[in-house]
């Protein structure tokens, strides 16, 4: 985070759809749920729409890393498909993952 910080601070960066999904991706790795959401929600906020599965699988992947989070991670795949995004096998791997982490046999199997 420190990198990605100086980055936004010294070199003017400005994060983009791929830079913050990059980072959601860390978060997933780390077990950063709460950052996933919140660079989530900036993205939500900015003026690019979310159309491909990438970002929402990153997101996904990140609530599944924490049981607390899981069940945030299924609805979130749900969301995604209202949009009408397309899921690809990674995304179903990330609610897998989700469901299993939650106990939720059900979802797993609505998925």
């Amino acid at each position: 985070w420190n990198l990605y910080n100086r980055a936004l601070a010294q070199y003017g960066l400005v994060p983009d759809l791929i830079l913050k999904s990059t980072m959601i991706r860390i978060c997933a790795l780390t077990g950063d749920a709460e950052k996933a959401l919140s660079l989530y929600n900036e993205l939500l906020k900015g003026e690019e729409k979310i159309t491909n599965c990438i970002v929402y699988n990153n997101l996904i992947l990140a609530l599944a890393s924490r049981k607390e989070y899981a069940q945030k991670g299924i609805e979130t795949f749900k969301f995604m498909r209202r949009l009408d995004v397309v899921p690809d096998s990674f995304t179903y791997t990330a609610v897998f993952q989700a469901t299993a982490r939650a106990g939720d046999v059900i979802s797993a199997r609505g998925a």
